[in-house]
């Protein structure tokens, strides 16, 4: 989340002329917040623009105005205005976190990584940093790392449902169907009214039952297809497919399985071309 900051005597490390001068520039940079709770970026960003003129070190408004710049759509100006801030102050570790965000945002995953990581390097118990790293593991498909991530982060938020359906999910994937469970049911303590983590956790939990009646009796075909039904439904399109397969396997005459697998198939495909 991209947070505007009102000025304080300590965000500006530089020195200005004249302590008038440096009141100014904090009321320019006090009225650029005010113009931002409005969605008047335009303006705001002439506010802090000014404040910027009065004392060209005065971080908190060179970070406002950055931001202002990306509400606008203006990346390119918002990434200029935070790199020049991180060089300027590296220890500004939301300059860093807000600058990787961005990055991630823009499709420009390497440097979303470098920022998360120096704001790690700086803040260790950042846990939204920890989770953003998780996510760009995720996509990347390394997903032991993408585990360890949002589990450091949840040491540190615990109340985080977007972390405990995250590292869920995750959890789900690697087939870890018990520890998922779990984790859904930790998102149902925080929002009892999570749809999606209550119709997971029922999924998973008929899914471990169905794999424990294939245990006992494997060539039961109704059950295999049933499991794909469970998968396809939670967007998990190959181990659907896997389980129609299996299903087909044991009845290979059963159309609405066969109807079944294609979709999944389809899906999967697009998928993977996306």
């Amino acid at each position: 989340m991209l947070v505007f900051a009102a000025a304080a005597a300590a965000e500006s490390q530089g020195e200005s002329n004249t302590s008038l001068n440096y009141s100014d520039a904090r009321v320019f940079n006090n009225n650029g917040v005010d113009l931002v709770a409005k969605a008047k970026y335009q303006d705001a960003a002439k506010e802090f623009e000014k404040a910027l003129a009065v004392d060209p070190d005065f971080h908190a408004a060179r970070y406002n105005l950055a931001l202002a710049h990306y509400n606008m759509g203006k990346v390119k100006e918002a990434i200029a205005e935070f790199q020049r801030l991180i060089n300027s102050a590296y220890y500004f570790v939301n300059a860093h976190y807000n600058l990787g965000t961005i990055y991630l945002r823009e499709g420009m995953v390497d440097k979303a990584i470098e920022q998360l990581k120096i704001v790690l390097e700086l803040q260790p118990g950042h846990a939204e940093a920890h989770f953003n790293l998780g996510y760009v593991y995720f996509n990347r498909n390394q997903i032991d790392e993408a585990a360890d991530e949002y589990k450091k982060g949840l040491e540190i938020k615990p109340d985080s449902a977007k972390g405990h359906l995250s590292l869920a999910f995750i959890y789900e994937k690697k087939g870890m169907y018990k520890e998922a469970i779990d984790e859904y049911q930790a998102v149902l303590k925080i929002e009892p009214d999570h749809q999606n983590a209550r119709q997971a956790a029922g999924g998973l939990q008929a899914v471990a039952k169905i794999k424990e009646s294939l245990a006992a009796n494997p060539k039961d075909a109704s059950a295999y297809a049933y499991l794909g039904h469970i998968y396809y439904a939670r967007g998990m399109y190959s181990e659907a497919v896997d389980s129609y397969d299996k299903s087909l396997q044991i009845d290979p005459q059963d159309k609405t399985v066969k109807e079944a697998e294609m979709k999944a198939v389809a899906q999967l495909a697009a998928y993977v071309k996306n």
